[in-house]
């Protein structure tokens, strides 16, 4: 009996179908440490962890003057997080800008 050498091929591993991994992470949707991790094991994970993760995010500006909300159309860092490409805004079910009184920090 020959031992196995490394040109050998290895049967294909069946795969299970993506709605089943859905299930597994859905079941992890209240736990954020989970999702954080189950988002780093594949890209398909990934996906379906943000939709728990993000699935509402707040953006609050703290300036005082001017009109509500045109703070946050000059606000450069603002414009960059929402075009991050790893936040894409499909995965959000709602999204809260709001404007609050007095400066932070």
């Amino acid at each position: 009996m020959s031992a196995q050498t490394s040109t050998e091929s290895f049967p294909e591993r069946p795969k299970l179908p993506q709605e089943l991994f859905d299930l597994i992470i859905d079941q992890s949707r209240d736990n954020k440490s989970s999702l954080q991790e189950l988002s780093l094991v594949s890209d398909s994970f990934c996906q379906q962890a943000r939709r728990h993760l993000f699935r509402s995010i707040e953006v609050t500006c703290a300036e005082t003057s001017g009109e509500p909300y045109e703070h946050f159309e000059k606000d450069d860092e603002y414009h960059q997080s929402l075009n991050n490409k790893h936040l894409t805004i499909h995965e959000f079910r709602w999204l809260r800008l709001s404007v609050v009184a007095g400066r932070i920090g």
